[in-house]
């Protein structure tokens, strides 16, 4: 006769149904450099300044003429709010705009020594990161303890 004390109830199973994920990806690649600067219409020295008007000796030693306007813009590192009336003569300039016949119509002027880059613009953002790693594999299930066999009865 098999009694209920002489049958051994296991334990629960003692895996776990799922691992933990796997590790992201690594990050995909940069994204392309900025647009470069445009290069200024004609760089030299102030010669002379008129009303509306100033010319430029340009490293080359030609004479440029340059026309502004009130929609021409100034840029000076030392000065907050740079006007025409920061033009000087032997001052430094870059001037941006459209040349026609010698004569440039200036949309910006940059005043003062020139900066040492080249004229590219900053990077870009970097890419986006790259997919997901793939997921862990989950555990395995624990075997139920063997069954102890029973005894003969008498």
């Amino acid at each position: 006769v098999v009694t209920a004390s002489s049958v051994a109830i296991g334990d629960p199973p003692s895996g776990k149904g799922s691992g933990p994920g796997g590790q992201g990806g690594t990050g995909g690649p940069g994204g392309p450099g900025g647009p470069g600067g445009s290069p200024p219409t004609a760089v030299g020295t102030v010669k002379s300044v008129g009303d509306g008007t100033f010319t430029v000796t340009a490293q080359d030693g030609t004479t440029v003429t340059v026309d502004v306007g009130t929609a021409t813009t100034y840029r000076d590192p030392g000065v907050t709010s740079p006007t025409s009336a920061n033009l000087t003569v032997g001052e430094h300039v870059a001037v941006f705009g459209t040349e026609a016949s010698g004569v440039v119509t200036a949309s910006s002027v940059a005043i003062g020594d020139p900066p040492s880059g080249k004229g590219s613009g900053p990077g870009g953002p970097g890419g986006p990161g790259g997919p997901g790693g793939p997921s862990g594999k989950g555990g395995t299930a624990g075997s139920p303890p063997a069954m102890p066999a029973a005894a003969p009865s008498s």
